[in-house]
């Protein structure tokens, strides 16, 4: 399956011969806009992968996030974006190997050491005799879109697992990805609602064979998310 071929099965239905280059600039706007969609409304197992962050004194922007990590330093392309991290890492220059640290966004980590300072326990982090806490001080904490570490002392290496925002489809050349492969109904009849309501183009409908483009959507949906899950149970588990 290509953009290409969901683009041509969408017209189809549109009864549309003879697409315009104004049509097919809407067409793929549609189908960027059901893309969104998606990746909004659900967290897609292969969408789940690492990223890597050198952190500063400062602070690193998760935008500057690269998608490999290479003699000790991230390497690779950046990645599109990053929608939700699950889980971090830390990386020790010294034995070279991967530690895990706690990852929390801000208000959290205010929180909480908002309580250590009340308590006036400089071993809250590692100390749970108060409470829940943390087994190492070493936390990762997320402001708005910079990721910075607790207690800072000098640049150090971050991996974080994290569910991923896919590349924008620039045209109906775009490479293939797990939306295009196994959500290809999903994304053909969101844009052919899409089309519909802003064109007024009309689908021809035989009572008892075809459901409203609309039900279509919805089936799917429902169809991709269901994959989804079938993804998640048939292979290890990575997010425990």
């Amino acid at each position: 399956m290509s953009l290409s071929t969901i683009k041509t099965a969408a017209y189809g239905l549109l009864q549309v011969s003879a697409p315009s280059s104004a049509d097919d600039v809407l067409m793929l706007e549609l189908l960027n806009q059901a893309r969104v969609k998606a990746e909004r409304d659900h967290d897609f197992y292969l969408s789940y992968a690492p990223a890597y962050l050198t952190i500063a004194e400062t602070g690193t922007l998760l935008s500057t996030a690269k998608a490999g990590f290479t003699s000790g330093a991230p390497s690779g392309s950046t990645v599109t974006g990053i929608k939700k991290v699950e889980k971090a890492w830390l990386w020790d220059s010294t034995d070279s190997v991967w530690s895990k640290c706690a990852w929390m966004e801000e208000q959290l980590y205010t929180q909480l050491t908002e309580r250590a300072d009340r308590l006036e326990s400089p071993d809250f982090w590692g100390d749970t005799s108060n409470g829940p806490a943390f087994p190492s001080r070493r936390v990762l904490y997320k402001a708005g879109q910079t990721v910075f570490l607790h207690e800072w002392d000098v640049s150090t290496h971050a991996r974080v697992y994290a569910y991923q925002w896919l590349p924008a489809y620039a045209s109906f050349a775009a490479p293939d990805d797990f939306l295009i492969q196994y959500g290809a109904d999903y994304l053909m009849w969101s844009a052919v609602v899409g089309f519909n309501y802003l064109k007024g183009t009309f689908i021809p409908r035989h009572e008892g064979s075809l459901a409203p483009p609309s039900d279509m959507v919805d089936r799917a949906w429902n169809s991709l998310v269901l994959w989804d899950s079938y993804e998640r149970a048939t292979v290890d588990d990575i997010l425990t």
